[in-house]
């Protein structure tokens, strides 16, 4: 069993825990670089279509995912706060609602991120 990821699911909570063979300054970048992000978010056999990315508090960042099979899913997230190299907080606002915490930590040269 590999304890360096782990996902535990709550009412109303999910919390997914994963280990990172790189360091916090790239997995930080990877989050809040849009030409990095564009590249890895969502589903893996979707791709994304970023519109509007402005990774600040109070920043919009919208994009559309593209399913293999041609369905295309607009999503809306609002970023409530970003602290370099820790924390990236940002609420999504279409369905399904929810507020997203991803927590980023040095471990070892590597990186842990919570999310």
């Amino acid at each position: 069993m590999n304890h360096n990821n782990t996902t535990h699911v709550r009412k109303n909570e999910i919390v997914i825990t994963r280990i990172f063979d790189a360091p916090l300054e790239l997995v930080f970048d990877a989050w809040t670089k849009e030409e990095h992000l564009s590249k890895w978010w969502g589903p893996n056999v979707f791709t994304s279509t970023f519109q509007t990315f402005d990774m600040k508090p109070g920043g919009t960042w919208k994009f559309i995912m593209h399913s293999p099979n041609g369905v295309d899913f607009p999503n809306t997230n609002v970023i409530i706060e970003v602290v370099q190299l820790e924390k990236i907080v940002f609420k999504h606002e279409v369905f399904p609602h929810f507020l997203a915490t991803a927590i980023f930590e040095e471990l070892n040269r590597k990186t842990k991120l919570t999310l």
